[in-house]
């Protein structure tokens, strides 16, 4: 198996795709044709889907669900949406939106969605839905109040109760783990003496939660820790399960009946593969068609691709990784095969029939005893702006330099930048992908998530190895 990048690049920040569409072009510039980025207020572009916008809002439920999508001048998503309601903030849940990036463009972000669940009081609250601009500039997007109208849910008229988690009555994740929250308590205001999530193979007794928001609601409540959550195991194999509650008097009350399940491998290969049949829409052919040259980058950083191989790769690996560099959009960069230990050692003549342009493209190290030295030695030889350190493991999808040739306009002083990834079969089908989250410097020093899909600004590393002049790995 040998790895496949993807283009969803991340950095400092997270950028999943390249957002043209929405930037307007400066007055003045030295380069008409330059890829603008102004220091202006973006635009923003945002909708609310539910609950239908208005000024007071009353629903029969004590849980409102939000829905939603936006994105800004570059078609990319808020650096973070969040609701405020009674000086408390309820994080959003992103949800991706081909409705919207069919609607507009290829080029908006498909995360640019929204979702969120908001408890509710008998009172009216005022709601703002805010987001943060990648500029740093907060934004109400949405102002209204709501309460609720009171109704709830009753196993009879002794019992009430509300489930928080979970609302559908067949659950299919991907999931290995599920919350399961709500509350109940009997006509007196007792909380219940417990409740258990019972299935044909297991029952599982729920641990009491202090619920103040039910006590708002509820001035009679007498116990606080009427609340209930409880995380479920998830296996492949689907399986119904009971929520009951039961009271000092052994009194069982039913609560909820649902299935759930987690996807097995054939469903995440199946997923996986109308994931990518979707995103294809919005790639190759829109890239080619619609995105702007590279001569129109305001700033045109320089690639050097370093690929470090031993005797444990073949020639054909290295015709691989090749073929994926000779296939990029992006034509400001160089390669370098560094061969150390017994790799083998290459021409120009081995690859010139392949590609015409290898004879500019190819550089070719002498061999070294170790990665460490090949590293050393050839960071004091290349070209580029920033560095790409791989094996011929590695294949970079078309648009990859590209992409991160907008990133680096974006943010011209970035250091690192790096991207999701997947692993490809000798047939070419791809499997087991791997969505990394943003920057997290806490995750890193556990578990190097970032990976060999990533650019490292060269001075960055040279100052690094300055430091760690064994740095190998």
């Amino acid at each position: 198996m040998f790895k496949a990048w993807d283009s969803f690049l991340k950095g400092l920040r997270t950028n999943r795709s390249i957002k043209t569409t929405f930037i307007e072009k400066p007055k003045t510039t030295e380069k008409p044709d330059a890829i603008p980025f102004p220091d202006e207020p973006q635009k923003s572009h945002f909708c609310l889907d539910s609950p239908m916008p208005m000024d007071r809002l009353i629903i029969n439920s004590p849980v409102l669900e939000i829905d939603g999508w936006f994105f800004d001048s570059f078609g990319e998503p808020a650096q973070s949406i969040w609701i405020e309601k009674d000086g408390v903030s309820y994080p959003v849940e992103p949800v991706r939106r081909e409705d919207v990036k069919k609607t507009y463009s290829f080029l908006v972000d498909l995360w640019c969605g929204f979702r969120a669940r908001l408890p509710l009081s008998l009172e009216f609250e005022k709601i703002e839905i805010l987001a943060l601009h990648r500029s740093g500039r907060k934004e109400v997007l949405f102002s209204f109040q709501a309460k609720w109208s009171g109704l709830v849910q009753e196993a009879d008229s002794q019992v009430r109760f509300g489930i928080d988690q979970p609302i559908a009555e067949r659950i299919v994740t991907d999931g290995y783990w599920m919350e399961i929250s709500g509350w109940c308590f009997d006509q007196s205001g007792k909380a219940a003496q417990a409740v258990w999530l019972r299935s044909s193979q297991q029952q599982i007794r729920a641990e009491r939660r202090i619920r103040p928001d039910v006590k708002k609601d509820y001035p009679k409540l007498q116990d606080l820790g009427c609340g209930f959550f409880l995380f479920l195991p998830l296996t492949e194999e689907e399986q119904q399960y009971s929520l009951e509650a039961e009271f000092l008097d052994g009194t069982i009350y039913p609560l909820k009946t649902f299935s759930a399940r987690r996807f097995n491998r054939k469903e995440k290969e199946e997923q996986y593969a109308q994931w990518l049949l979707e995103e294809s829409k919005f790639k190759e052919q829109d890239y080619l068609a619609t995105i702007l040259k590279d001569t129109q980058f305001a700033v045109q950083p320089f690639f050097s691709i370093l690929v470090f191989y031993d005797q444990r790769w073949k020639e054909e690996d290295i015709y691989r990784v090749l073929s994926s560099c000779f296939s990029q959009f992006y034509s400001h960069w160089e390669l370098w095969l560094c061969p150390y230990g017994a790799g083998p050692v290459f021409s120009v003549q081995s690859f010139g029939y392949r590609w015409p342009g290898a004879k500019q493209k190819i550089h070719f190290l002498e061999k070294t005893a170790t990665k460490a030295e090949a590293l050393n030695c050839v960071l004091t030889l290349v070209q580029g702006d920033y560095v790409v350190l791989i094996d011929p493991s590695v294949l970079i999808s078309k648009e990859a330099l590209f992409v991160f040739g907008v990133t680096i306009n974006w943010h011209p002083d970035l250091l690192m930048a790096f991207s999701d990834e997947d692993s490809m079969d000798e047939s070419g089908r791809r499997s087991d992908p791997i969505f990394k989250p943003g920057w997290n410097p806490e995750l890193l020093r556990s578990n190097n998530y970032i990976g060999l899909a990533a650019i490292y600004n060269k001075k960055a590393v040279l100052d690094r190895l300055r430091i760690a002049p064994l740095l190998d790995g």
